[in-house]
This record gives C-alpha cells, structure tokens and sequence, in this order.
C-alpha cells in the first residue's frame, strides 16, 4: 500500500489493442481466444457500470487497458486515464509480461480523501490494490500533493499491473513496495520516464542505521506481509526503495544492477510455470519466491549492499 509521508531493458511489450480486438471480435474468422477476451471485457465493463448505476455522481470512462470508475473532476478523471495509459506502457516496457494480459484494469478514483474511506480505504493511506476484486482505489490529490498529484496513482498502477504480469501471484514485499516506491516518484520526461531519488526514503534509511533500527537486508527480503507491515513499516517501505532505487539506478556494481530485473523475470516464469503445472496458488508462489531470490541475490554480499546502501543514502 502507499502510505502517506513528508511517504530498461530492450524488451518485447505485449499490449491488447481493444480497438483492433473489436473489429476482429466481429469477424466470423476470430480465434475463440479473441472472442472470449473481449467478451470477458465487455462483461466486467457491464459488471462496473451496473454497481454504480445507483449511486448519483458515479461514471465510468474505457481506453486501451482501463476502467475508470469516478465520482471526481470528470477532466481529472480523463487526465488520469491519460497518465495511468502512459504508465502502463512503460511497467510493460520495464517489466514485460510472459505472455499477452487480457485482465480489465479496474480503477477506482474518488473525489477526495473522505470519499477514499467511506469506499474502504484503509487507514493511514491514498492508495490500496485489492486483489480479490482486481480493483486499485485512490483519490484526487491534487492538493494534498501539488508536485506529485500521480504519484500514488502510478504506486497502486504498477501493484496492480505486476499481479496480472506474474500470472495473478503477488511478488515479495520488498520488490513490490521497492518498485512501486520508484514509479511514484517517476519524472515523465517526453515520451519516457525517469525514477527521482525520495528524499523522505533517503532520510528514513539514514535515521533507522543511525538509530539501529534498520532491518537486514537478509531478512527484508524474506519478510512476509505481515511482518513488512509490521511495526516497522516505514522503515521496511524505505528500505526497499533505496534496494531497488540504488541498484537499479544508483550502482556501479554489474551484479547488483541485475538484482530487480533478475527477481521478475525469474518470478514470472516460475509463476506461469507452476501454474501451468496446475500447482495451487499459494504452492506456486512460494516456489516462484524461491526461485526470484536465488536469481536475485545468489552470489551479492547482502552486507556489503546494505553498507552500500546506507552510504547512499546518507549522501556520501
């Protein structure tokens, strides 16, 4: 989750024009696989509208890969749709999919923080991925974050696209909050996008290694949910952050600028893999853990990072 604080390689993209998806749907040639992706479109389309036909001020707006179901600024709501499209296309870029997504991405975007709650927002947050309904929830923040109205949207965007990348099973805490943490700070530049250094992450890191708090990377990237969202999560948000920042951004060390890209891409292939060998979820995703940390981090001094790291953070 994104929590509020003071808080690529040459590859193949696959995309699902819906547009071009339409007219082949309507053809009598289209492959049943075509066919049932966008009829499973239209549904879950119908599925949003009806649950807000109800509910006064509630619309819905499509594009490529979107839902959007709003009760804001109806041009907000249309420039968000235009940034999270944008975003999407570089998450694929950066971090492609084994094979073409067909899931509906289903955003939630209310009008304000209150709105945020009443919706289920959860405490202490602006922005939340469910799972379960395969629905991400923010709110307009234009005034709660004048430099970074997107940010958490962009957070909750990469949440949300890295399930459907990895076959619908969640990465480990670390990579998911890491990279989320840098695609919220992203500096859209033209038509690419640059991850902007946090300092309020830089300055977290520095205080827990000042005040001992600091967790082991060893044990970071290990940690389950529930004890990254322990009492130490501030620490553990900006601890992955600076892991992911540092080495995809920062380093000098050829080992250790393969660390993130060496994570999905073996966590992805392992999760369609077990998957496909009808493994149950939670058997598959354990097994595709294992072997995203061995692909990661086999071979890295974890010590040596985490001094590394600290060092970065502390600007020196």
């Amino acid at each position: 989750m994104f929590r509020s604080s003071a808080f690529v390689p040459s590859v193949l993209v696959f995309s699902l024009p819906w547009a071009g998806l339409v007219a082949r749907a309507q053809e009598r040639d289209t492959p049943d696989p075509a066919r049932e992706a966008f009829a499973a479109r239209e549904k879950r389309i119908a599925e949003v509208k009806t649950s807000i036909r109800s509910i006064p001020g509630w619309f819905v707006l499509t594009s490529a890969n979107y839902v959007i179901v709003s009760d804001a600024d109806r041009e907000f709501a249309s420039q968000a749709q235009d940034e999270l499209e944008f975003i999407h296309e570089e998450m694929a870029k950066q971090f492609p999919s084994k094979r073409p997504i067909d899931a509906v991405f289903v955003v939630r975007l209310c009008k304000n923080e209150s709105d945020y709650d009443r919706n289920g927002g959860l405490p202490g947050t602006n922005c939340v991925w469910i799972p379960g309904s395969d629905e991400m929830m923010t709110y307009d923040r234009r005034s709660a974050d004048v430099a970074r109205p997107f940010g958490s949207l962009y957070y909750g965007a990469f949440l949300q696209y890295v399930h459907f990348a990895c076959s619908r099973l969640t990465p480990d805490e670390w990579f998911s909050a890491g990279v989320a943490e840098c695609f919220s700070s992203t500096k859209r530049i033209g038509d690419r996008v640059e991850f902007e250094p946090k300092e309020s992450r830089a300055d977290r890191i520095r205080e827990a290694a000042a005040s001992g708090d600091l967790v082991p990377i060893s044990k970071l990237v290990h940690y389950t949910r529930p004890q990254f969202l322990g009492k130490h999560t501030d620490v553990c948000v900006a601890e992955s952050w600076g892991l992911v920042y540092f080495t995809r951004v920062t380093a000098k060390n050829e080992r250790w600028r393969r660390i993130v890209d060496a994570y999905f891409t073996a966590f992805r292939d392992a999760a369609d893999a077990e998957l496909a060998a009808k493994k149950p979820d939670f058997e598959a995703r354990a097994i595709a853990s294992e072997k995203a940390q061995h692909a990661a981090f086999d071979g890295v001094d974890l010590a040596d990072l985490e001094r590394a790291i600290v060092d970065f953070a502390s600007g020196r």
